[in-house]
């Protein structure tokens, strides 16, 4: 009964006023259907008619139609599929939908996988030819996924993209477009990320040579784009061979150190910065002291623009140094450059910024402080050099904290306390704790406090404080039982009404 109703469906659907209402009903009778019923009916009857609909100025209906393909295009053997199917499919890259697009790469994907080549060169050309040019944004950049995922594939996906005849017609696209020649980048810059053989394809092209000569562009903007892509490459794990090979980090402290007789170099500055503090993330593969001691113009820049006026600057130099100073290896390296006034320096600016600055600028600050905090070193003379940086971000730490922990701004209160909860598990922080008259109580005070993440930042101080072997000597043995009875309850514990009777009589 369910084949001869989808049957009559797709028959009449070309003469169906309301195409809308046959769809839905034909997605509700094909979702009903076994694979057994499925095979009969795309067997007796070409989809053409359901296809067709996939143009309509609905997406809705679009969608459902997308659906009922999705079905039955697996009941259909692959030489079948792309006989009869084969022009709709490569053309459905090039749809406006999203759906489509993805039913479109989901066959040749599987074509690919299956071993099935032949349609396979064809639906590349056409996203080389008119996806990657498209002028719809979405297209373009679907494109640009479809032939990166096809690069994936474990079956000769490598070899479909480097085919002689396909790297021909990404050379002979419009390379004077702006727009068009960086989404070619940004194609080869996802495949080279695959594995160290994409990597190697992807260089002998020559059209990663082209990217990074944009480096050395007159326009600042050409400039901003092509660090946008070094930051997505060095986050991958043939970012920092590419990286090397390329020489990219000596071009890009060239910029900075030529930078003052730039007047547009605030557009590349901010950029360059982030592609620094993402160095300190690929601390494994990354040597951040030799990177300093080569190209010192990336810290030099950095310490500078916490000191500037440019909000964007300074957020993002912020958010760098917290990166950098987050780990000994960075550590270590400013206190190679620097000498430590100039450190104390850099950390009583940071203490002020907590205090004057617009919201952002001071919840980019803590953060800093947070990152810096976070990790417990074990050489002395870095846990020195943190307890030195601690004073001189200012007279009372701990009495600045306690005050932003107490704001009615939500988000400045958490960033307060979690900074409280990485200094919480040095010595010369408890002591600071201990000695600011109603930080400790407020600490361990849930009734002050409402917001969950707020709660259990204030819970994370706490179990710092138990798991310091000086805590007994510091806090005495009495606050040191009340701590431990805190962690024993949870940071969300509430005494019972019975209790608080009980306590009352």
């Amino acid at each position: 009964m369910s084949v001869t109703q989808a049957s009559q469906i797709l028959m009449n659907l070309p003469s169906t006023d309301d195409k809308g209402v046959a769809i839905r009903q034909l997605n509700l009778v094909i979702k009903r259907m076994n694979t057994v019923e499925i095979s009969d009916l795309v067997q007796d009857h070409r989809l053409d008619n359901l296809i067709q609909c996939l143009s309509m100025d609905d997406s809705v209906i679009i969608g459902e139609c997308v659906q009922i393909l999705e079905i039955v295009l697996n009941q259909l053997p692959m030489d079948v599929i792309f006989q009869q199917y084969k022009e709709p499919l490569i053309l459905g890259i090039l749809h406006q939908l999203s759906c489509v697009h993805e039913l479109s790469l989901s066959r040749f994907i599987a074509a690919i996988n299956a071993s099935y080549h032949q349609p396979v060169k064809d639906f590349i050309q056409v996203l080389v030819n008119q996806g990657i040019p498209n002028d719809h944004l979405n297209v373009a950049s679907f494109s640009i996924k479809s032939l990166a995922a096809i690069a994936r594939c474990d079956n000769n996906g490598l070899h479909f993209i480097f085919d002689e005849d396909i790297i021909s017609d990404i050379q002979k696209l419009d390379w004077n477009n702006d727009t068009l020649r960086f989404r070619i980048y940004e194609l080869f810059i996802n495949i080279l990320s695959i594995s160290h053989q994409a990597m190697t394809l992807s260089i002998n092209t020559g059209i990663l040579n082209k990217m990074i000569h944009e480096l050395e562009s007159q326009d600042p903007l050409l400039r901003m784009n092509c660090i946008e892509l070094l930051i997505q490459l060095q986050q991958t794990s043939s970012g920092w061979i590419f990286l090397q090979n390329f020489n990219v980090l000596h071009t890009l402290n060239n910029l900075l150190v030529h930078a003052i007789k730039d007047p547009l170099s605030s557009f590349t500055i901010p950029r360059i910065l982030v592609f620094y503090g993402h160095l300190a993330h690929c601390s494994n593969t990354v040597n951040i002291m030799e990177v300093n001691q080569k190209y010192p113009a990336f810290m030099e820049t950095t310490i500078s623009s916490i000191f500037s006026g440019d909000p964007t600057v300074l957020n993002i130099a912020l958010d760098t140094f917290g990166a950098i100073a987050s780990f000994n290896q960075g550590r270590q390296s400013l206190l190679y450059i620097y000498k430590e006034q100039q450190i104390h320096h850099v950390m009583k600016r940071i203490g002020e910024i907590i205090v004057t600055e617009n919201t952002d600028t001071r919840l980019r600050a803590l953060d800093a402080l947070s990152n810096i905090y976070h990790n417990f070193p074990q050489e002395t003379h870095l846990l020195t050099c943190l307890q030195d940086w601690y004073y001189a971000l200012n007279p009372s730490v701990a009495s600045l904290l306690l005050k932003l922990s107490n704001q009615p701004f939500l988000d400045i209160r958490h960033a307060a306390l979690k900074l409280l909860a990485n200094l919480a598990q040095f010595e010369w922080a408890q002591r600071d704790i201990s000695r600011q008259p109603g930080l400790i109580e407020f600490i361990l005070d849930r009734k002050v406090e409402q917001n969950k993440s707020c709660l259990e930042a204030k819970f994370d101080i706490v179990v710092a404080i138990t798991e310091s072997k000086y805590a007994i000597e510091i806090f005495g043995g009495p606050i040191y039982a009340t701590l431990q009875q805190h962690v024993k309850e949870g940071p969300f514990f509430v005494l019972g009404e019975a209790n608080i009777a009980m306590d009352a009589e």
